[in-house]
C-alpha cells in the first residue's frame, strides 16, 4: 500500500481549490441573495 500516500497528495492537491472555487461560489450566491432582499425591503 504504498501507493496511498502519493495518490492522497494528489488527491488533495486537486481537491482544495476546487473545493475553495466552489464555496467561494457558493458564499458569493448567498451574498447576492441577501443583498437582493435588502434592496427589496429598501424600496418598499
Amino acid at each position: 500500500m504504498e501507493w496511498v500516500g502519493p495518490v492522497v497528495v494528489v488527491l488533495i492537491f486537486f481537491g482544495v481549490p476546487v473545493a475553495w472555487s466552489m464555496l467561494r461560489e457558493y458564499i458569493a450566491k448567498r451574498a447576492r441573495e441577501a443583498n437582493q432582499r435588502d434592496d427589496d425591503q429598501r424600496g418598499q
